[in-house]
């Protein structure tokens, strides 16, 4: 069956209405519908203006790159980027066609 990977980069300091945004790009997910995603906080990484982004463990100012991961249908992947568009979010993201094997 085919589905689709979208894959949202942001960093644990984007925001939107004062939450984390990709807790609200998980809530929505789940909202819509979508039944599989995982936020998973990355080590170290760069922005689009090039700066370094890693979490340090005593450092409460610091930021990590997080990546979104939800795998959707063509409906679902429309009702997201939909929303992202009302509510004004600018966000990056990929989208790969992939396959669920058939057990």
């Amino acid at each position: 069956m085919k589905k689709i990977e979208l894959k949202f980069y942001t960093s644990t300091s984007q925001r939107y209405k004062h939450k984390p945004l990709h807790e609200w790009l998980i809530e929505e997910a789940r909202k819509l519908g979508i039944s599989k995603g995982t936020a998973i906080k990355g080590a170290a990484g760069f922005g689009k203006h090039g700066e370094l982004l890693e979490e340090h463990f005593f450092e409460t100012g610091s930021e990590a790159p997080i990546e979104i991961h939800l795998i959707v249908d063509n409906k679902q992947e429309q009702d997201l980027i939909n929303a992202l568009k009302e509510n004004k979010i600018k966000v990056y993201y990929s989208k790969v066609m992939i396959e669920e094997s058939q057990t």
